[in-house]
């Protein structure tokens, strides 16, 4: 029910000194596909780096890097750049082109190529990278499923499963988020090998399988809640699986190796990166340290994150439990942690009050918060720091409800120092955003070197390291736990007059910004964004930017900043009133404008879009063929297919700008003629020009494009040879003396046939004969083991002469003995063995004679 809303940021960027060097830049359209590692166990943040690619519309993937990637970028976002590849991915491309190229041109494929195989991203240069944040948009989720055979292993799924699976998957994620995701059904489930690894390239495996579904993988990204799954066997990785990461409740991609005892976890897990949710991990900060603090680059005092070892939340691993029997995974997956919940804008502030101090006293207040699990009231408190700005989640876990059978449940305070995994548990979590990761944290309750907890019990307190504000788990009954939220100091507020403004178009489709007061003192480190219409707050608007939306039209917009900064107590800044006004149509001052040949085999290219007015930010082609789209037609340029003779083609450029619709502009239509065959060689012929020989046509192989259909006919001192039409032609004696021809004519499809005669041979001979009467012979001692040799008679001429043979045991030939000298082997014990030479000559008769069949046997 969710879908991207876009705030386009341009950039330039300058490249690494690497890429610097090269003079060829790609252009490159199309949409981002964001994806985060599975690492796991405690490591540097820079260790789990998200990959970016985008997806053209024909299904390719362009691996990308650089600076200017925006850091909250999904899958799905919009992509207009230029990239340019390092010298050894143009060295591997082996590509002399310069200048800027477009990815779809014969170099810029070979380049992507070489990306790929090396590893090596292009960097980003200039362009448009959109931004994004969640939205509503009608409509259950679809799942695709394709079932593929992996190194000749296939997972041992059956359809049954596959749709039992889903259905949790469904009502999983429907409960969590609160009706957002309304269901998710399977449309199809296929079982095929494909051509890519099963368990290797997951980019190539998306696109191989989504055309098999009939779609470009392109099309599994953006605004839709459609998904593609592709299931390989559990050989390819236990509980394996990997997810595109994208922006609220869109679609996206998924690979997972199915067939294991937590394959509902695992495709929740991959789903909720489809859902925009990273890893939910666990801090590990060296005792005594605690609450880690992160300046951008990496955690500055002694603390580090265990990716996705969060043992209560979806977005952690998928653990199992081993007894003497067998091992288990958690009963049902446990409920979604409260900052994801947040991050998705599917709890209201009701269920889950926030709470930031204020400039009186230092105050306690108690809170009672149900369970995590809960389906109503409130269960959970966002606290943000009042001096770090810093946001702080407080859920209770108690093992009921959804959490009924969870494997942390059955680990509290039996785990012994020194074990892998920390005391859980029911009580009291603390989490935070992730701050290395951008998922979410647990803060564990650390009481020695060796022993901690990842939730916190009755008596405990946790202080923020700041020291803006302390929390004390005072009862933990079986359905709620109390605690004291203090917010220790008095503090001032930040001062200023300037409202917030709002940048940009207030109009339907148009991301405007939120803009801080120019005089707002000290500056604040966070602002926390609220967006308003009509004066009532909307759901989930919370980030800088805010799509505006058709539904707003006539209404006022507002947004509430809450500003944040060291020492100052959280001050809000409210907004004046933007009324949303209807959006407005670029204007075009020409039409594109096409050039090319217009027959059958030729590129139509587009020389110019026609000028339309403000500059776009987003341009897209489609061309027709009378007045329907072409399938996967969506570039610059086209290539005529014989699909297209005898009909009209044109191309419908479509712009848009911020502020403005997204309008379209059609070339002139232009009818397309049949291609014409290229290629002035003639057709030859092969054989020798002899009464009872036959003769060949060959085309030629510089012909072009290759035929589909030849026709022949042979002719006869220029006059054609009644019947004489197939390739080959076997000369008589009414051929005698004259020259033989042949005229062979080419066909395709779309294309206007086209007739090459080939030179006259030499005027028909008669073929002469070998001279001798002599039959072959042979010789050499008849016993197995011994080589036997056969010579032919003595026949003339003898210059020029090529002997073919041929042996015989008892008048039957024997297989593979074609050869002058055959050695004798145990099946021609007491057989008598021949052979038969036969002699050709250009110009001649074939002579062949067969040894005597002596007397004498083959003996051991």
């Amino acid at each position: 029910m969710a879908a991207i809303a876009i705030a386009a940021l341009t950039f330039t960027a300058v490249a690494p000194a690497s890429a610097e060097e090269a003079d060829t830049a790609l252009q490159i359209t199309g949409r981002l596909v964001v994806t985060q590692p599975e690492i796991t166990g405690t490591t540097p943040p820079d260790a789990s780096e998200t990959d970016y690619q985008v997806v053209t519309p024909d299904g390719t993937f362009i691996p990308i890097e650089g600076d200017t990637i925006p850091a909250d970028s999904t899958s799905g976002a919009d992509v207009n750049i230029t990239a340019t590849p390092t010298d050894a991915v143009l060295d591997a491309a082996n590509v002399t082109a310069t200048g800027s190229i477009t990815a779809s041109s014969d170099a810029g494929q070979k380049i992507t190529a070489a990306a790929q195989a090396a590893g090596e991203p292009l960097v980003v240069a200039t362009g448009t990278i959109t931004a994004a944040q969640t939205e509503p948009v009608e409509g259950q989720h679809t799942l695709d499923v394709a079932v593929i055979t992996a190194n000749g292993k296939t997972a041992n799924v059956t359809d049954e499963y596959l749709t039992n699976l889903v259905g949790i998957a469904s009502d999983f994620w429907s409960e969590q988020s609160a009706g957002a995701v309304p269901a998710i059904t399977i449309q199809r489930i296929d079982r095929f090998a494909t051509a890519t690894d099963g368990c290797g390239d997951t980019n190539r495996l998306w696109s191989e399988v989504a055309e098999h579904f009939g779609h470009s993988v392109y099309d599994y990204y953006g605004s839709n809640p459609n998904h593609l799954l592709v299931v390989s066997p559990k050989s390819c990785g236990n509980a394996a699986g990997y997810g595109t990461l994208g922006s609220g409740f869109a679609g996206g991609t998924l690979w997972a190796a199915l067939g294991n005892p937590n394959d509902e976890q695992t495709l929740e897990h991959e789903l909720g990166h489809n859902f925009s949710l990273q890893h939910s991990n666990v801090e590990d900060c060296d005792y005594p340290n605690f609450d880690g603090a992160y300046d951008g680059d990496g955690y500055d005092n002694g603390c580090t994150e265990d990716e996705y070892a969060d043992i209560y939340d979806v977005m952690g691993m998928g653990y199992l439990y081993c007894d003497f029997e067998s091992c288990h995974p958690n009963a049902q997956t446990p409920a979604l942690n409260l900052n994801s919940k947040d991050r998705l804008g599917v709890i209201s502030p009701d269920d889950a009050p926030t709470l930031y101090g204020n400039t009186d006293e230092p105050s306690t207040n108690t809170y009672t918060i149900g369970a995590a699990s809960d389906l109503s009231g409130i269960r959970g408190l966002h606290i943000v720091d009042p001096i770090s700005g810093e946001d702080y989640y407080v859920e209770y876990r108690n093992a009921q409800g959804r959490d009924t059978g969870s494997i942390y449940s059955l680990f509290t305070d039996e785990i012994t120092d020194g074990n892998n995994l920390d005391r859980m548990g029911s009580g009291v979590r603390i989490l935070k955003g992730s701050l290395a990761y951008g998922g979410s944290v647990v803060l564990p309750d650390r009481t020695s070197a060796t022993v901690a907890r990842l939730v916190w019990v009755t008596g405990r307190t946790f202080t923020s390291r700041t020291g803006g504000f302390s929390l004390t788990v005072n009862e933990l009954t079986g359905p709620a736990a109390t605690v004291d939220v203090t917010f220790g100091q008095s503090l001032p507020a930040v001062s200023g007059s300037a409202l917030p403004t709002i940048v940009g178009t207030v109009t339907p489709g148009v991301t405007v910004t939120a803009q801080a007061g120019a005089d707002w003192s000290p500056k604040p480190t966070r602002i926390a964004w609220q967006w308003y219409l009509g004066g009532v707050p909307i759901a989930g608007a919370t980030a800088s930017t805010y799509k505006v939306k058709s539904t707003d039209l006539y209404v006022d917009l507002s947004v509430v900043g809450i500003a944040f900064a060291a020492g100052h107590t959280p001050t809000s800044f409210t907004s004046d009133n933007y009324e949303v006004i209807e959006n407005r149509s670029l204007s075009w001052t020409a039409p594109p404008m096409v050039t090319g040949t217009k027959q059958v085999g030729s590129k139509l290219s587009i020389t110019t879009v026609g000028n339309p007015s403000p500059k776009p930010t987003v341009i897209t082609y489609q061309w027709y063929r009378d007045f329907a789209a072409i399938s996967k037609a969506t570039s610059n340029t086209y290539v005529l297919t014989s699909a297209d003779n005898g009909h009209s083609v044109y191309v419908e450029v479509k712009a848009s700008a911020p502020g403005y619709k997204a309008t379209a502009k059609s070339s002139t239509m232009v009818r397309i003629s049949a291609g014409t065959f290229t290629g002035s060689a003639l057709p030859t012929i092969s054989g020798e020009p002899f009464v009872t020989r036959t003769l060949k046509a060959n085309p030629s192989s510089t012909w072009a494009p290759a035929a589909t259909a030849y026709a022949y006919q042979w002719y006869r001192n220029g006059a054609a040879i009644s019947k004489a039409t197939t390739q080959t032609y076997k000369l008589t004696t009414a051929d005698k003396g004259k020259k033989i021809q042949v005229r062979i004519t080419t066909g395709k499809s779309g294309y206007t046939s086209k007739a090459r005669t080939s030179t006259a041979t030499a005027a028909v001979g008669t073929l002469k004969s070998f001279a001798g009467t002599s039959a072959s012979t042979v010789s050499g001692t008849r016993k197995v083991g011994s080589t036997l040799t056969g010579r032919p008679g003595k026949w003339t001429p003898t210059t020029s002469v090529k002997y073919t043979y041929q042996w015989y045991r008892e008048g039957a030939a024997i297989s593979g003995a074609t050869k002058s000298t055959y050695k004798q082997v145990t099946s021609d014990y007491a057989k008598r063995i021949t052979v038969r030479v036969t002699a050709s000559k250009y110009g001649y008769a074939a002579k062949g004679s067969t040894s005597t069949m002596s007397v004498a046997r083959t003996v051991r």
